[in-house]
């Protein structure tokens, strides 16, 4: 399970960006800026989770002898 959690939280890192890309958003940021840098960020962020929901969705199914669309319906459950 740790390998698991290793696995997903390297996933998440390579998705997001980490920091790569990113602008500090400070008290002299502008406020176009500023708001241009969080949209940017939430692009991002919805990106990984759709990506990251995928591939749960498919390692669930593998673990079970299913297909993804099966771990969904029974998540949905």
């Amino acid at each position: 399970m740790d390998t698991l959690d290793e696995a997903l939280r390297a996933r998440i890192d390579e998705l997001a960006g980490s920091d790569k890309g990113r602008q500090p958003i400070l008290s002299t940021t502008g406020p176009q800026v500023a708001i241009a840098e969080l949209i940017a960020r939430n692009d991002r962020l919805e990106r990984a989770v759709g990506e990251l929901s995928l591939e749960i969705e498919a390692l669930a199914a593998s673990r079970t002898g299913g297909t993804a669309a099966d771990a969904a319906a029974a998540s949905d459950r």
